[in-house]
């Protein structure tokens, strides 16, 4: 499992958890994983596309293993309507077979993803925040928070919200900063301080402080402080 004091996400900016000056020594990701995962995608490949990782996170999830978000883009220079298909698997290290997914469905454009306790217990949750973004016509972008735990076969959902949304056509913008801080026995709090900028998205956090907890396998907002931004 691997342990964060204090991580911080400037939204807006490059997505990225910052991580502790350590040297890491996790497993490296399984080398065969794109060949064994496009078999989850018959259509893609039939159509001679391939998987790509777009994360690959060791942590203690239904034991050690990996968490895999991977998607299946498109050949270079087609303009399709719809995401890439992607999802995430569990790889269990002691036979590197997986053992639990998501239900597969559109890929986002950036995932960032990070193995957490948050509540306590010695397991790894899932943590991500991910990117999407529409351009054209209608110019539009936000960032959103999940977290997952790894149950039985499936990779099951806890918590979304977004917390990023800039569409300065309808002068709908809102902006979070993430940091995660500790909790009462081990546990860890995700804490997102959210501003609005002109009308807001109705999608957003209400202008303040906001903090998140696991218990009893549900995501709770614990504490709000708001302010009048």
């Amino acid at each position: 499992m691997r342990s964060w004091s204090s991580l911080l996400i400037l939204l807006g900016a490059a997505q990225s958890f910052a991580e502790p000056a350590i040297v890491k020594t996790d497993p490296p990701c399984p080398t065969d994983l794109p060949a064994r995962l496009i078999r989850l995608y018959p259509n893609a490949a039939s159509t001679g596309r391939r998987v790509e990782i777009a994360a690959c996170v060791f942590g203690n999830f239904a034991g050690p293993g990996w968490i895999v978000v991977h998607f299946t883009p498109f050949a270079s220079g087609a303009k399709p309507e719809v995401a890439p298909d992607g999802g995430e698997v569990f790889v269990r290290a002691s036979d590197q077979s997986i053992v639990a997914r998501t239900a597969i469905g559109d890929s986002s454009e950036g995932n960032d993803v990070r193995a957490l306790d948050l509540d306590g217990d010695g397991v790894d949750e899932i943590v991500t925040l991910s990117a999407q973004s529409a351009t054209g016509d209608v110019v539009w972008s936000a960032e959103s928070l999940a977290v997952s735990r790894v149950r039985g076969t499936q990779i099951v959902s806890l918590f979304f919200r977004r917390i990023s949304e800039d569409a300065p056509d309808d002068d709908r913008r809102c902006k979070g900063t993430l940091t995660v801080e500790p909790g009462p026995d081990g546990a860890r709090y995700l804490v997102v301080t959210s501003t609005r900028h002109g009308k807001g998205a109705k999608d957003c956090l209400a202008p303040g402080r906001h903090v998140f907890g696991l218990s009893g396998g549900r995501m709770k907002e614990i504490r709000k402080q708001r302010n009048d931004q």
